[in-house]
């Protein structure tokens, strides 16, 4: 079942009053139910000194890129908060952009279990990728455990 309009402008705005992700200049591309792509463009400030993208940065994709793929299984009155993630780094970070695809792969009432990978892109003028993402582009591996809690009141 497809994400109502809604739903993508709820979800959309919840990501955009988070902080850290303006700061880092992270953008959803897209959204659809139990999935999630989410791009980080190359900038000095997001670099370690050997000019790859930090782990830290490539971290906090598979953590919010799961994050909001779990949010999109939401239902009224639910919240989500990340329990644990771990990331596997498979090859340097040096592309123009990173995108974190992020699925849900167990979907539970409490507890959702989410995979995610993050893959390097190279083309510096795309808006987004034009070509699926392929294995050989991904530099990290990452699975995310997002627990199910009750809303809190506004």
């Amino acid at each position: 079942m497809a994400l109502s309009q809604a739903q993508i402008t709820m979800i959309t705005r919840a990501v955009g009053e988070q902080g850290f992700t303006r700061l880092l200049g992270a953008e959803i591309l897209s959204l659809d139910q139990g999935m999630c792509r989410l791009r980080l463009r190359r900038r000095e400030e997001l670099l370690q000194q050997h000019g790859l993208f930090h782990g830290g940065v490539i971290s906090y994709l598979v953590d919010n890129a799961a994050a909001i793929a779990a949010g999109t299984l939401l239902r009224p009155g639910e919240d989500l908060l990340s329990v644990e993630f771990k990331v596997n780094y498979l090859r340097p970070a040096k592309a123009a952009q990173l995108v974190a695809e992020a699925r849900v792969i167990k979907p539970g009432r409490r507890i959702v279990v989410v995979s995610c990978g993050v893959f390097g892109w190279t083309e510096e003028g795309s808006s987004s990728p034009t070509t699926s993402l392929a294995d050989d582009h991904q530099v990290a591996a990452g699975l995310a455990t997002i627990a199910i809690l009750p809303a809190k009141p506004a």
